[in-house]
């Protein structure tokens, strides 16, 4: 039969004329909404009232997976760019989180380079030579109280930097940094420079130690 159309008005009321008698199908349908369809019978010269219900449909797209850098903090900045120059030995947060509950002393151990001289307390540093020459390039003796906590002062201690602040830095009778003093699950990024050669240039007032610790915490 022919094709007939119609559009709904605002209330959703439509109506179509010259239908031909018989069993005609009825498709109502709207965008946002599933079609429906229906069987009606019409008989000439009668009207045939009849509701339809649309359900709002749905459309489920395909899971997109989105990866991307997770955004540096502010104050690492300039760690991610000596990273990336590729100088000294680096530790990130995903390596430091594999080893939370270890010791500093500890997660440092794992990198090439430094050594780690433990007292007689869990104080320890982080030591890059040994001898008279050493001796010279360290500025000066220890304190006592390092001393007594087992530090050897025929040693050459690596400066330690923390949060951008020097804490360690070589001078004669300065305190050494008990690297044990910092927990591992505070940190964020670790730079380790093992000889004068790699040390960043904005740190040269180190160079008369024996290597560069910079600490990050988060």
């Amino acid at each position: 039969g022919a094709l007939l159309k119609a559009t709904t008005d605002s209330a959703g009321a439509f109506r179509l004329t010259a239908v031909p008698a018989g069993k005609q199908i009825v498709w109502v349908r709207k965008i946002g909404f599933n079609p429906v369809s229906a069987v009606l019978t019409f008989v000439a010269g009668e009207t045939i009232d009849s509701d339809f219900l649309l359900a709002p449909s749905t459309t489920r797209l395909p899971e997109v997976e989105v990866r991307a850098d997770a955004p540096v903090a502010p104050k690492l900045a300039e760690f991610e760019e000596r990273r990336k120059a590729g100088f000294g030995h680096f530790l990130t947060g995903p390596t430091l989180e594999k080893m939370e509950g270890r010791r500093l002393s500890e997660v440092l151990a794992t990198i090439p380079g430094p050594s780690i001289l433990r007292g007689t307390t869990n104080a320890a540093w982080v030591v890059g030579g040994r001898g008279p020459v050493s001796l010279l390039r360290n500025g000066g003796a220890i304190t006592e109280m390092d001393r007594r906590k087992g530090a050897n002062p025929g040693l050459c201690y690596s400066a330690v930097v923390l949060d951008g602040i020097y804490v360690y830095q070589g001078h004669d009778g300065e305190t050494l940094f008990d690297i044990n003093s910092i927990q591992s699950a505070e940190i964020a990024g670790i730079e380790v420079y093992a000889s004068t050669a790699t040390i960043p240039v904005k740190y040269n007032g180190t160079r008369s130690t024996c290597g560069l610790v910079v600490i990050w915490t988060k």
